[in-house]
């Protein structure tokens, strides 16, 4: 295999077009690859199709339907219940209930529906009522005038004189209802008789859908399991209703949780698309001026060309992009640019001391292509471990990350070699050699900074230990932010809306449970039920209210569960179906349970739902309960990525390691690369710490990725270190040689890294900008690290050894 790839290299001097033309296909091809790629924002991004709340949510939608889209109406409630706006209304509920893509919807406009067929039914029994007893009372009449035998005109007499006794008796009551007018929509009287209570309050029917004076609230329940695009239409298809029909003197705003994944989504999108294009600019520039070499911007081309081949192969397999695998774009050039960097800057050094350009290029890609695949392999390991996340959109995050830096070693191999043996062969070797010569300055520097280092071990050490346990400690105290309001751009509209829905209505998420059972309305059960929501509403005051179908059962039966089943059969039959059918399946085997809470971070709901199974509250034998709904879908991914930050680094840690001793075969350097690492790690926690910066969905996976940074850095330094050991340098002179040659290489693919994610800190978009201030503090130490702290360590140890 080594002899392969040894004349693979050997053939960039003759045929080093090939690797030109299969370079630019594959580009070509990849193009249409990126033309395929798809955006997915929705759960099955969040949560493993395989999950246990995944499937428990979807068989919870497809029963009770999907997250609510929320109509927030603002005005005087006069206005809001006027004739022509509940008209309107009432349009929008006969146009939901002709659309197979809703599931209900219930608002003020419901009740009063309600009350309008239970008025006609009221109003065919009274004039029942009243034709029953004028019957009766002529019967009454005919039989007294029959004894009495009194005539014919007598006897219409008498019957006339009881037909208006009896309607007298009803005269009270029809003069009310002539009073109160026709029950509809259209008539003022009866709709405030529905909305008004005799004492001037809001009537209890009513109440559930007006939180607070000036706000009435419509919640409209898609069917469940509808696509993402599906559910971004449907509340277009609402707003679109209302900008059609607006209702007057009323603020109208819709809404839904997808918005608020949408929104963030193509923010994030659009903010890298802005800032990619600067940090571009910016990595440009700092090649410019500090890489002194020929064709400098060479490697910012080759990480594009292997950019371009990632995200084509993205699309051919059907890797979306999602949240976090749009991440995988700033990192990769972040990272890519590295080998481009390393093989170039080898390049220009051999070319100091080689007879001809070829011979240089062959050398440089010799010597380079162990020390940066070794790198590259542990990089690799790093990120590949992301694999064992429970989240999907952090695996496709690792494995393309770990395609990418692979591609990006590749182009650094072959094309750039390729690339520069063509543009530097009809050169004067003189004249390539004097080029390559300037920038001594750098290695004079970086000389004297290792000299300095390695005299001082003992200092190095107790200095970056001491910073290591404050790193650890800072790590412990580290605040999540799981709140989508603190990751969002503070103008964006749907934060506003959410500002003001929360204001008026009060609440925070609903925390969901699918409960099921082998008769959900059997009293047994509905005892358990009320008992069990009441200890739970009892021992957590974060949760405000409940609804279940324990509840409608004992509000109707004076505050308690009926003893028998026919009491119960008897209140959900006497119940509107349009109210049922939101508890309780058709064959009466599942029901839902919903707490509303105060305003909470995912962070806190998924604990809550902890200590919730936790208190003593476990379902009776046959009984099976389990947290549903997007809250519980966004906790459980927030305990997968920031839960298990650490478990996920010692796994990473543990994996780079054992690679790199079966690599090295040398424990020493294994294990100094590892605390240099473990140390980054913990210092990066202090930079978090001290900046404020909180843990969140893209920082919490900070730490894989330093690890891969650097691992690369130490590993290149390493090698490096190595080769000049067999060479005959005495550990000192070894390590200060290869800090000057390499690590030259090593700062600027650092100074560069740094120049692009920074560019990140000036978005006004909180979760980029933490991820960026975040990965600059990551790759400033991890330079720190491989510059100062590992190599006075293993020269120390060396020369200990050697005494």
């Amino acid at each position: 295999m080594k002899k392969r790839l040894q004349k693979l290299i050997e053939s960039i001097e003759y045929r080093p077009w090939w690797f030109i033309v299969v370079a630019v296909l594959l580009t070509v091809v990849a193009v249409p690859g990126i033309l395929r790629l798809e955006t997915a924002t929705g759960m099955e991004t969040l949560v493993s199709s395989d999950a246990q709340v995944f499937q428990d949510t979807r068989r919870h939608n497809a029963e009770f339907g999907s997250e609510p889209v929320v109509v927030f109406l603002e005005g005087e409630l006069e206005d809001i219940f006027s004739p022509t706006n509940l008209l309107i209304l009432a349009e929008l509920e006969d146009k939901i209930a002709e659309n197979g893509r809703y599931h209900s919807i219930l608002g003020p406009v419901t009740v009063l529906q309600l009350a309008i067929e239970e008025a006609a039914l009221q109003q065919q029994a009274f004039e029942e009522e009243i034709s029953r007893a004028l019957e009766l009372a002529v019967q009454k009449a005919m039989r007294a005038a029959a004894l009495q035998g009194l005539g014919e005109e007598e006897q219409t007499a008498l019957v006339e004189q009881a037909k208006l006794k009896v309607m007298h008796g009803f005269q009270p009551y029809m003069e009310e209802m002539a009073q109160m007018g026709e029950a509809s929509l259209e008539n003022p009287l009866f709709v405030n008789k529905v909305l008004y209570a005799e004492n001037g309050d809001i009537t209890p029917a009513m109440a559930g859908f007006i939180p607070a004076a000036g706000s009435t609230l419509i919640t409209i329940s898609p069917v469940g399991n509808l696509a993402y695009e599906t559910s971004l239409e449907i509340v277009e298809e609402i707003e679109s209703f209302f900008l059609s029909q607006p209702l007057e003197k009323v603020g109208v705003t819709v809404v839904a949780d997808v918005e608020i994944v949408e929104t963030i989504a193509v923010g994030i999108a659009s903010n890298l698309t802005i800032l990619l294009g600067l940090a571009v600019v910016v990595m440009a520039l700092i090649l410019l001026f500090i890489f002194q070499v020929r064709l400098r911007l060479l490697s910012l081309l080759l990480v594009g060309i292997s950019v371009v081949w990632t995200f084509g192969l993205m699309g051919y397999l059907g890797v979306p992009l999602s949240m976090a695998t749009m991440a995988v774009l700033p990192v990769l050039i972040g990272l890519g640019i590295d080998y481009a960097i390393q093989f170039h800057n080898r390049y220009q050094e051999e070319l100091a001391g080689s007879e001809s350009v070829a011979g240089a290029v062959i050398v440089s890609a010799t010597k380079m292509f162990p020390a940066a695949g070794v790198a590259l392999l542990a990089t690799i390991i790093g990120f590949i471990t992301l694999y064992i996340s429970d989240v999907p959109m952090v695996r496709d995050f690792g494995v393309m990350l770990a395609v990418g830096v692979f591609l990006s070693y590749v182009t650094a191999l072959f094309l750039l070699h390729s690339i520069l043996y063509l543009t530097d062969r009809k050169i004067p070797l003189d004249r390539l050699k004097q080029a390559a010569g300037n920038h001594r300055l750098l290695e004079r520097v970086l000389s004297r900074l290792a000299r300095g280092v390695i005299k001082v071990p003992a200092l190095v050490i107790i200095i970056a230990l001491a910073f290591g346990i404050a790193g650890g400690i800072a790590d412990q105290r580290l605040h999540g932010s799981t709140d989508f309001k603190e990751l969002m751009p503070q103008d964006a509209v749907i934060l506003q809306d959410l500002e003001r829905l929360g204001e008026s209505v009060g609440h925070g998420p609903s925390l969901r449970f699918l409960i099921e059972a082998d008769d959900v309305t059997e009293p047994d059960f509905l005892h358990w039920l009320y008992n069990h929501q009441e200890k739970v509403l009892e021992g957590f005051p974060q949760l405000l209210s409940v609804n279940s179908v324990a509840s409608l059962v004992s509000e109707s039966f004076g505050g308690e569960i009926p003893p028998k089943q026919s009491q119960v059969e008897q209140i959900l039959e006497d119940t509107p179906a349009v109210f049922t059918r939101q508890l309780v399946s058709a064959d009466r085997k599942m029901t839902t349970l919903t707490f509303r809470g105060e305003h909470m971070v995912l962070e806190e709901v998924d604990n809550l739902f902890a200590e919730i199974d936790g208190k003593n509250t476990a379902p009776p034998a046959g009984v099976r309960k389990a947290a549903v709904g997007m809250v519980a879908l966004g906790a459980s991914t927030i305990d997968s990525i920031m839960g298990r930050r650490l478990a996920l680094n010692l796994i990473c840690l543990s994996a780079i390691f054992l690679v790199l001793l079966l690599v090295y075969r040398r424990f020493v350097n294994v294990v100094f690369t590892i605390i240099s690492v473990g140390l980054v790690i913990a210092w990066s926690s202090l930079a978090l710490y001290l900046a404020g910066i909180p843990l969140n969905p893209l920082t919490a996976i900070l730490g894989v990725i330093v690890i891969g940074i650097g691992t690369e850095f130490m590993v290149l330094i390493i090698s490096r270190y190595e080769e000049e050991k067999k060479k005959g340098q005495v550990p000192r002179e070894a390590m200060v040689t290869a800090i000057s040659k390499i690590g030259r290489a090593v700062v600027i693919t650092a100074l560069t890294t740094l120049g692009g994610f920074g560019v990140l800190i000036v978005s006004d978009f909180v979760l980029i900008r933490d991820f960026g201030i975040a990965t600059v503090s990551g790759v400033f130490l991890c330079l720190v690290s491989s510059m100062l702290v590992m190599p006075p360590l293993l020269v120390f140890f060396d020369e200990r050894v050697s005494k």
